[in-house]
């Protein structure tokens, strides 16, 4: 067999295992065995199936170009991953497997770094028409499913009920759809698909537009712009088309311009892209770029985030609602990578996302006829770059911006011929052409088996001990087992999370030694979780210089917390008398002090003297709550 034709059936078997572990990695959900029944099970597929397809990339590494350039930023992200577990003061299981909720350790990112490299490395332009049928039934059932949301249907017994399929979040559910949404828009506009298949995909794109405006979520339908406007200038751009481009321009630009101030609240777009979580995220990105600053080097260890905000948010942010709102992530992937990894694995992400995009823009110049296929996985990674600066790096919607990213890298290197690629997703002679190359490639080698089982069973081992200590403790906490519960603590995996609801259990059920034995571990092994401190405070059996300590590292963790000082309201007006005028302000219409619709500042302070008494009242409330 020529060594063309070994890459050939390689590549199919290493792009059916990445597009089987796109498509698992976000439809899987454990609700009946974990207690968090998103995120776990899809860390352990993720890594599952990606170590598979890098155990047969290994096994038949002589077919592939490893030391390419172009791959370089992929190993230094990689190579970047490893620093903060060693100088980073994070604990190290934290580090490794992430918070409770997120699960974007160390781990995640390493099979992210994997799944870049495979799919840049094994998805050629054959593989294209099998990507895009993936993502449509991928969509169709996600569509699906949010139907049945939203009809009131729903099986499974969520803790609330929202159109959010199988991501725990609408914000997440609306992303994932205007990603694919750009996919099915470039097929319907730009292909010579078959009039049936363009129908089908119009109708799934519909219902997309639908659900995403039933989720009230902005991402969706703001990335399905930028992405099927970048799609749309891509084509006019190669086909030289100046009247299409312009217009487009001259469209674009001032849609994007007034949504830029719609996201300030300012403008004529403010009422349709405006929300309040908007400043929120402000206050998020900016407490995560301080503690960037602060941790340049190292970072405070990945997924670490939430042990550094209160100390960096400032005090406009603590008190804008309530001291009470935190956050564990920046809500901006880019910004994520600065504050845990610091420099390095800030520089190396971004490094990948400009050569990408480098690469793909070159192509796009260079191309003398572009792949419709192509340019719809091109729009959707454009898609998600800038969903990656206004939102979480949620597992089961940046599987796909992983995957993307590595097509993109791979094709954009003109190594390509756009003729290769499938002229139709159905029912075309190449499609058949990829059964016979099935049918033939179906069998691996006892090499390729080997290898690919042993990385996957090392995937499976590695992520494995979070998933079994949420398992347990969920049934523990279930049946009230506080015994159980204090046995679970013990177990390697187990986050901030489950030691903080423990030890609220066993203060509900006044069983103080137990929550003091609890605390001691939740601070020991989490040194920057704020709720062990404080919580030590409030036990009246616990020494006085014990208490006094929590008491200073609590302050040392949240500077603005005055719960615990003596007069806690005169602590608050002292920082607050400290503000400029406009910052009080800004404070007093958030308290709705004064009307939110009045943001011009008046020119002199006596609506400052007005409100001061109930400023003061406000003080108070900030700690009753």
């Amino acid at each position: 067999m020529g060594k063309a034709r070994s890459k050939e059936y390689e590549n199919y078997r290493v792009s059916s295992a990445i597009f089987l572990t796109g498509f698992l990695t976000t439809v899987i959900v454990s609700p009946t065995f974990n207690y968090d029944p998103i995120n776990l099970v899809k860390v352990m597929i993720l890594t599952i199936g990606t170590f598979f397809a890098i155990g047969i990339i290994l096994a038949n590494r002589g077919l592939y170009k490893l030391n390419s350039k172009r791959l370089i930023p992929i190993y230094a992200f990689g190579i970047s991953i490893v620093i903060p577990l060693f100088f980073a003061e994070a604990p190290l299981n934290q580090q490794l497997w992430g918070i409770f909720g997120r699960n974007t350790g160390a781990l995640t990112l390493l099979a992210s770094s994997l799944l870049i490299l495979a799919s840049a490395l094994a998805i050629d332009s054959k593989s294209l028409a099998k990507l895009v049928r993936t993502i449509f039934l991928l969509n169709a059932f996600l569509a699906s499913y949010c139907l049945v949301q939203i009809a009131g249907l729903d099986p499974v017994p969520w803790s609330q009920y929202a159109p959010f399929a199988t991501l725990g979040n609408v914000n997440f559910l609306s992303a994932i759809l205007g990603m694919f949404s750009v996919v099915l828009f470039v097929h319907v506009v730009y292909s010579n698909e078959l009039v049936v298949t363009k129908l089908v995909f119009t109708i799934v794109m519909a219902i997309n537009i639908f659900v995403m405006l039933k989720t009230d979520s902005i991402q969706g339908p703001i990335i399905f712009l930028v992405g099927g406007s970048f799609a749309v200038l891509s084509f006019a751009w190669s086909k030289r088309r100046r009247i299409t481009l312009a217009l487009t321009l001259l469209i674009l630009l001032p849609v994007s311009t007034g949504g830029i101030f719609g996201l300030l609240n300012q403008g004529p777009l403010s009422s349709i892209v405006y929300q309040s979580s908007n400043v929120f995220r402000a206050d998020y990105m900016s407490a995560a770029w301080k503690t960037f600053l602060s941790n340049f080097i190292t970072g405070v260890g990945h997924d670490s985030f939430d042990g550094w905000y209160r100390t960096e948010r400032g005090f406009i942010s603590a008190f804008r609602t309530s001291p009470l709102r935190t956050t564990n992530s920046a809500h901006n992937i880019y910004l994520d990578m600065a504050a845990n990894g610091g420099i390095f694995l800030f520089a190396s992400y971004l490094g990948i996302v400009f050569i990408t995009l480098i690469l793909a823009l070159n192509h796009i110049k260079k191309s003398k006829k572009l792949d419709v296929s192509y340019v719809s996985i091109l729009g959707a990674w454009i898609a998600f770059i800038v969903q990656s600066a206004i939102s979480i790096n949620q597992i089961g919607v940046s599987v796909w911006g992983w995957i993307f990213t590595g097509v993109v890298l791979g094709l954009s290197v003109g190594e390509t011929n756009d003729s290769d690629s499938p002229k139709y997703i159905y029912g075309s002679d190449r499609f058949k052409n990829q059964r016979v190359i099935k049918n033939k490639a179906h069998m691996l080698s006892a090499k390729s088996i080997t290898f690919a089982l042993v990385f996957a069973l090392i995937g499976l081992l590695a992520t494995l001990p979070p998933l079994l200590a949420d398992s347990r403790y969920k049934t523990a906490m279930t049946a009230r087992n506080l015994d159980e519960l204090i046995r679970v603590a013990e177990m390697p995996g187990v986050t901030a999370f489950h030691l903080s609801t423990m030890i609220d259990l066993a203060r509900r059920n006044n069983l103080e030694p137990p929550a003091i034995e609890l605390s001691t571990k939740l601070i020991s092994n989490f040194p920057r979780e704020f709720f062990g401190w404080n919580v030590r405070m409030t036990f009246t059996t616990l020494a006085d210089d014990l208490r006094r300590e929590a008491y200073l590292r609590a302050k040392e963790i949240d500077p603005y917390f005055y719960c615990a000082d003596v007069d806690p309201s005169e602590s608050f007006l002292t920082e607050f008398d400290r503000l400029p005028l406009s910052k009080k302000y800004e404070l007093a219409r958030w308290w709705g002090l004064i009307p939110f619709t009045e943001n011009q500042l008046p020119s002199n302070a006596d609506w400052l003297v007005k409100l001061y008494p109930q400023v003061k009242q406000k003080a108070s409330t900030f700690c009753g709550s």
